[in-house]
Parts: structure tokens; C-alpha cells; sequence
């Protein structure tokens, strides 16, 4: 103390001088790490990982869990990105000052309401958040949350259920997570939903999608195309078995609308009325000064009748033959794109050599029948 009087300085000024030595040095790093991201390729959202690992050596916390928040938001499963934030242990910023253990208690207690409260965090705090429920919450107590959670209204909500599942118990709720996958109107529900029943690895779960892929329903059709697509892509060990079917359904006749062909008539009536006195009653009373008018309507119109005397309708969905086709593409790697007749022509051309490179696929069910049912 006595030194540092004697070369005139004091401690709070060395406190202030090393708060801006600091501060300076993150600066530093910030306009270093713009470079550095500017470098990054665009198609490879990994590249980022070793970036934010970067970041949160140099202090930069904030930023290094926005670099994470893109790494999940595209792929909530990324491996390195799950690695490093367990590897930061960075609970106590995006969960709250009091910090794991007291965080603990309020996760066993209300799970449901904890559930609430991630879906509306960024993705790598609610990687971080939904890990936590996992590893404290009781399980009976989770998968109670959770399967109220898959039916709510909110749909951030319902994708959260699939993705706390799919941490704590992917087989736990196969039914829910299938009827998520082919029924839920949210594209990021659907996709929480299919990455949970891959990671349960139940090969099996392919067997009631392909079953919606008869519906009658046209959403369910495009639903269950698409889920069969995404649980190949995700690697599903049974997606193999969807080709077939997917091309059957591509070839289908058209589904013709309810009610199709029935004549059917009707009029139209186009006019007005206008009041006039017809006449006069002469025999009222003896005092009376006029005779009574006699009102009458006249009518102007003019009547149109019609008579549909047959229909022809045909409706092609466009919609269900790309999601088809797309679903052909992540499961077979054919650059074929939306046009049926080359994903038919080439069925017509591979089919044999692809059924016998796979097995699975001629154990699938048919789904080219009546559409009944969902």
C-alpha cells in the first residue's frame, strides 16, 4: 500500500484502470469475432460451434449462446452445440440468478408450469432449460406435463412437449407423438414430434404413418407424406419401407369430391311491386264523402329458372404430390424433384433393384385401397 502511495496511485484507481483495460480487451474480441463469423461458411450452420466455444473463452457469453441459438434453431439436436453447453454449465445465465440447485425444486414441484416457461426461451437456453427438467423432474410427474402439453393450444408449447421427451422418455408417449405428427396443423410441431420417435427407435412407428397416408383427408395425406420424408431423414431404421407405398400413392387415380355429379336446379326472381287503386267501393255508409279505394299490387319481374344437368370434376392435389415427392427425395437421395412422372418412371425402372437393396421396404402395408378412416 505504502509502494503504490509512493508512486502516487490508489487502489480504486487501479480498479478503475484494470475495469478499462478489461473492457477494452472484450471490445478487442468482439470486432475479432466479427471477422471471424464474416469467414464462416453460410451452408454449414455447425461451423459455428468452435466459434461460440471461442467466444465464451474471451468473455463473450451473450454472443457465444446467440452463435448457439442458430446451431439449434436449425438442427435442436447438434451434438457439438449439446456438448459445449453442457461443457459451459451455463444454467445459472439463462436459467436464472439462484442457480441450478434452487431451480431444482421449482422444476419437481411444477413441471408444467416449467414447460410454460422454456417454450418462450431461445434455443440454446431452452436446450439447457428442457435438460435441466429432464434430469430433476419425477418422471411420472414429466410425462403427466408433457402429455397435457402435446393437446395445448399454444403450438411452441406442444413442440417443447415433443422436445422434453425426447431428453427425458422418447418412448414414453409413442400414440400422442404419432398423432402430433400426422395431425398437428404446426410444421414445427410435426418435426419436434418425428425427431422424438426416431430417438425412441421404434422401427414400427412407420406402420400407422403409412396407414394416414390413405386417408381421405387430404391435410392427413400431406402430413403423413411428409412425416414419412422427415423420419428417413432423421434416421429412422424402417423409413425404407415407405418408398412403395409413397409411389402407390403418387399414382393414385384422383380423389373425386363428395357429392360430384349430382344434377341439381334452382330460380332466380328479379323484380318489384307497385301499389295502385284498382277500383272504388260505392256501398258504404250514407254520410260518407268518397267512395272506399280498392288497393291492388302489380307485379314487374322477371324469373329465371335453371337446371344443372350434369358435372364433371376432377381434383388433382398439388399440394400431396410434391410433399410426396419431397418425401421420395430424403428417403431414396434422387434429385427428382416435384414432378411425378419421374419419380415414376424411375420406381418403374429401380423398383426391383431398390426392394432388394432394402429388404424392409417389402414388408410395408397397402395403403393404395379405399381411403377410410383418419
Amino acid at each position: 500500500m505504502r509502494a503504490l502511495q509512493t508512486l502516487g496511485l490508489s487502489l480504486p484507481l487501479l480498479a478503475t484502470a484494470f475495469q478499462a483495460q478489461a473492457g477494452t480487451a472484450l471490445e478487442t474480441s468482439r470486432a475479432m469475432a466479427r471477422e471471424l463469423e464474416a469467414k464462416l461458411p453460410q451452408d454449414r450452420v455447425e461451423a459455428r460451434v468452435p466459434l461460440a466455444d471461442w467466444m465464451w473463452a474471451k468473455g463473450l457469453h451473450a454472443e457465444a449462446l446467440a452463435q448457439l441459438d442458430k446451431v439449434l434453431g436449425a438442427d435442436p439436436d447438434q451434438r457439438n452445440a449439446r456438448e459445449l453447453l453442457a461443457k459451459w454449465d451455463a444454467s445459472v445465465l439463462v436459467l436464472g440468478a439462484r442457480g441450478r440447485d434452487a431451480i431444482a425444486d421449482d422444476v419437481r414441484a411444477q413441471p408444467a408450469a416449467y414447460l410454460k416457461q422454456a417454450c418462450a426461451l431461445p434455443p440454446a437456453a431452452r436446450e439447457l432449460a428442457l435438460a435441466r427438467v429432464a434430469a430433476v423432474a419425477a418422471p411420472d410427474a414429466l410425462r403427466e406435463a408433457a402429455r397435457a402439453a402435446l393437446v395445448d393450444r399454444s403450438p411452441q408449447l406442444r413442440a417443447t412437449a415433443a422436445h422434453v421427451l425426447r431428453r427425458a422418455a422418447p418412448a414414453a408417449e409413442l400414440r400422442a407423438l404419432v398423432d402430433r405428427l400426422v395431425l398437428d396443423r404446426d410444421a414445427l410441431v410435426r418435426t419436434e414430434a418425428a425427431r422424438t420417435l426416431v430417438a425412441a427407435g421404434e422401427p414400427d412407428v412407420v406402420q400407422p404413418v403409412l396407414r394416414a397416408l390413405g386417408s381421405k383427408h387430404e391435410a392427413v395425406r400431406g402430413n403423413a407424406a411428409e412425416a414419412l420424408g422427415m423420419l428417413g431423414a432423421f434416421g429412422l431404421a424402417n423409413a425404407a419401407s415407405a418408398v412403395e407405398p409413397l409411389v402407390a400413392a403418387l399414382a393414385a387415380p384422383p380423389v373425386a369430391s363428395a357429392g360430384a355429379g349430382i344434377p341439381s336446379s334452382g330460380s332466380l326472381y328479379v323484380g318489384r311491386q307497385v301499389a295502385y287503386i284498382r277500383d272504388y267501393d260505392v256501398q258504404i255508409a250514407q254520410s260518407a264523402s268518397i267512395a272506399d279505394p280498392i288497393i291492388d299490387v302489380m307485379h314487374e319481374a322477371v324469373q329465371l329458372d335453371a337446371k344443372v344437368l350434369g358435372v364433371t370434376e376432377m381434383k388433382v392435389s398439388v399440394s400431396v404430390s410434391s410433399r410426396i415427392c419431397r418425401a421420395l427425395a430424403k428417403l431414396t437421395a434422387q434429385p427428382l424433384g416435384d414432378d411425378p412422372a419421374a419419380w415414376l418412371a424411375w420406381w418403374s425402372a429401380n423398383g426391383a433393384a431398390w426392394k432388394a437393396a432394402h429388404p424392409s421396404a417389402s414388408t410395408a402395408p397397402n395403403t393404395t385401397g379405399p381411403r377410410t378412416g383418419a
